[in-house]
């Protein structure tokens, strides 16, 4: 079996983390900022995000949240079309 050798990046631990080093990645949005922003592209709104983080934090999981809020909202638009799924 072949030893497999080494190379020492550094004296110690210290002086190995002082020399990394890392790109800038620019600004990171914010949750605020990612939540407007798929709002802006028509994937939820204010009140179901509201919602849905309710719902988070008293323990009950996104997914039902979210199919309970669907319901919710398609029960809604459908009384609101006079004649149609009547």
């Amino acid at each position: 079996m072949t030893q497999k050798s080494y190379k020492e990046l550094a004296e110690d631990f210290k002086t190995f983390v002082g020399s990394c080093k890392s790109k800038k990645i620019g600004h990171v949005r914010t949750v605020e900022e990612r939540r407007q922003g798929m709002i802006d592209r028509g994937y939820g709104s204010r009140s179901l995000f509201k919602y849905c983080s309710r719902r988070i934090d008293s323990g009950i999981g996104l997914n039902e949240a979210v199919y309970q809020k669907a319901i919710k909202e398609a029960a809604s638009i459908t009384a609101s079309l006079p004649g149609c799924f009547s």
